[in-house]
């Protein structure tokens, strides 16, 4: 268990991915690396790959002894251009891959980041990498009423969209909305106590999508990953967001891999005791035929 991130369902991945000594593995989220020390410490080859300059920093550090002796190499970077990177890196002939499609802890804990609703005075930023351009604030102040609208409704499942996105345009008349308190105060208009329900949840959580473009990454990154297994290899994904496993589900159409977890696995109530995060993860496994 790391500082910046603690791996669920750790003990389910591992021993579904087969780990076998000098074979080579692929943390496409290696966050604060808890699968790739697991792989590690069976004798794998890992390439771990984030968009987080902060979690790319935490597991150099972390790992600096396995990266000098070249077990482990880390690369900054989107896990929809895997192939592109484990090409860089001349990391060929993987045995599995693991996706931790969740927000690291670090992420959240960083107060500053916006990732999260507990400091208002954070900036909306909710950018996953420095590299990316758009920031939360500027969806909220340049997006009309009718995307913004349909942004809360697919991503947020929230029945309230068009009234959220309809407040969010009147509010910006008079003021950008640019921190987390300036967006609080406007979904106080529409409930009282925006904390119930997994409200502010939903609406935090559907704007992190669209600023980070997570779901059309994923799209990308699942097939470019089948491509790199070897025979037998196999892929494990675990998503914390229905419309996630809908995506992650839909590889079992694919003509190259077979299923292995017939239903996903969830974690168990001690894991959920012990990680309050982890209680909607869901891990699906396949193997490359």
């Amino acid at each position: 268990m790391s500082a910046f991130h603690t791996g669920v369902l750790l003990a389910d991945v591992i021993p579904f991915l087969n780990i076998k000594r000098s074979n080579k593995y692929i943390d496409a989220t290696i966050g604060g690396g808890d699968y790739t020390e697991a792989i590690l410490s069976k004798g794998g080859i890992v390439l771990g790959i984030d968009q987080d300059e902060e979690a790319i920093s935490f597991c150099r550090g972390r790992f600096k002894e396995y990266i000098k002796d070249k077990r482990l190499s880390v690369a900054l970077g989107n896990f929809e251009n895997v192939h592109k990177i484990a090409l860089e890196n001349d990391f060929h002939d993987i045995s599995g891959i693991v996706y931790d499609l969740g927000i690291s802890s670090g992420q959240i804990d960083n107060l500053e980041r916006g990732f999260s609703f507990k400091n208002g005075k954070a900036v909306l930023d909710m950018r996953m990498s420095k590299l990316t351009n758009v920031k939360a604030s500027d969806i909220l102040n340049a997006l009309g009423e009718k995307q913004l609208a349909g942004i809360f409704y697919s991503y947020g499942n929230l029945l309230e969209a068009k009234l959220i996105a309809r407040k969010i345009v009147e509010a910006r008349k008079t003021s950008s909305i640019n921190t987390v308190q300036d967006l609080i105060d406007i979904l106080r208009l529409i409930r009282s106590d925006p904390y119930r329900d997994d409200f502010l949840a939903k609406v935090f959580l559907a704007l992190r999508i669209v600023t980070n473009n997570e779901l059309e990454s994923l799209v990308d990154s699942l097939p470019r990953s089948i491509d790199l297994l070897t025979s037998g290899g196999r892929l494990a994904v675990i998503s914390f967001q229905s419309i996630e496993d809908k995506i992650v589900k839909n590889l079992k159409r694919s003509f190259q891999i077979q299923e292995i977890t017939k239903s996903p696995i969830v974690p168990d109530s001690l894991e959920i005791l012990q990680n309050p995060r982890s209680r909607s993860a869901k891990l699906r496994v396949y193997e490359k035929i």
